[in-house]
């Protein structure tokens, strides 16, 4: 059942330089839910945020998807930084890293 309880989130990472993003997930292992902006993640249950590893992806192809949580991280469409190739890119909430997940073999 849904509680009506809510919380304003104040982001205080934005960088207007580059587009940007926002994607939420819910982390099982610690019931918490977190946001993540390219390399930013806030933590509702803290009410804390940090920055994360680097990302050897350019994230301004997300725009044109929303990302989907799926087994605790966030995938999104980027391309490589090192090639400027497409790549499915996820975020692990838990360990706060990134992953390049295979393509389908029909791809």
């Amino acid at each position: 059942s849904v509680s009506g309880d809510y919380k304003i989130v104040t982001l205080s990472f934005y960088d207007t330089d580059n587009e940007c993003g926002y994607e939420w997930g819910y982390d099982p292992a610690t019931d918490d839910y977190c946001t993540e902006m390219f390399v930013n993640v806030y933590s509702l249950k803290s009410n804390s945020s940090g920055r994360a590893e680097s990302s050897p992806y350019d994230h301004a192809v997300s725009h044109v998807t929303s990302g989907v949580f799926v087994n605790g991280c966030i995938h999104w469409l980027a391309s490589r930084t090192t090639d400027y190739k497409s790549a499915i890119v996820g975020f692990d909430l838990v360990h706060e890293k990134f992953h390049e997940v295979p393509p389908p073999n029909s791809i």
